[in-house]
Parts: structure tokens; C-alpha cells; sequence
């Protein structure tokens, strides 16, 4: 086998696992951006359903100032709510916990109901 022959081999053999290796790199954050996106859409869901949890409670106060409860469920689709409201004078504080999958996201919100009823509160926890 002459020199150049074998230079040529050994520079192709370097060449394609280079080549190799930054295929596998691309592929592996590719994949790694598409499992980010669909764990930020099951975050999104958990958001939007105990928003729904506290959407709920808002309606339930609105037709009677003085609902309460210790805990109340709903389910939508694949993801589940819970929520109390605790009365404190005149306001209404709603604990309102959404899960979707591995995912939940807790809410407090405080409504005032003196005079119509008004959120003075809404904070993520």
C-alpha cells in the first residue's frame, strides 16, 4: 500500500466520523428542542386549567357572595383542577391547583365582594 493511498483513508475515516459525530449532535438537540415544546405545552395546560379552577370559583361567587368550600375538582380532558375558597370579611380567597401530566401550577387569587365582586389579587405561586 503506497503512503498517499493510506493518508487518504485515514483523512476520509476522519472526515466521516467528524461528520458523524456533528449529525449526532444535531439530531440529539433536535430532539431535545422538541421534548422542551411539548413540556412547555403540558406547563401551558396546567396553567390554563387552574385558571379555569378559579374561573369556576369567580362564577359560583358571583351567584352566591358566600359559596365556600374545602375542595372542589374538575376535570378537562387529560389534566385536573382543584380549588377551595375561604371567606375572610369580605374577601374571597381561591387556592387553585391545575396538573397536566408531571406538571402543576398553583394560583391564589383574592376577589373582594363589598361591592360587586373585584379581583384584587391574581399571583402564580
Amino acid at each position: 500500500m503506497n503512503k498517499n493511498g493510506f493518508s487518504v483513508l485515514v483523512l476520509v475515516i476522519i472526515i466521516g466520523a467528524s461528520a458523524l459525530i456533528m449529525t449526532k449532535g444535531a439530531a440529539w438537540f433536535s430532539l431535545r428542542g422538541l421534548d422542551m415544546s411539548l413540556d412547555s405545552d403540558q406547563g401551558s395546560k396546567a396553567k390554563y386549567v387552574a385558571e379555569a379552577c378559579i374561573n369556576d370559583a369567580l362564577l359560583r361567587l358571583q351567584a352566591d357572595n358566600n359559596f365556600s368550600t374545602s375542595s372542589q375538582s374538575i376535570n378537562i380532558n387529560d389534566c385536573e383542577c382543584t380549588y377551595s375558597v375561604i371567606s375572610d370579611t369580605f374577601d374571597r380567597i381561591i387556592n387553585s391547583s391545575g396538573a397536566c401530566e408531571n406538571f402543576n401550577i398553583d394560583l391564589k387569587t383574592t376577589a373582594n365582594i363589598q361591592n360587586g365582586l373585584t379581583i384584587s389579587k391574581w399571583e402564580y405561586n
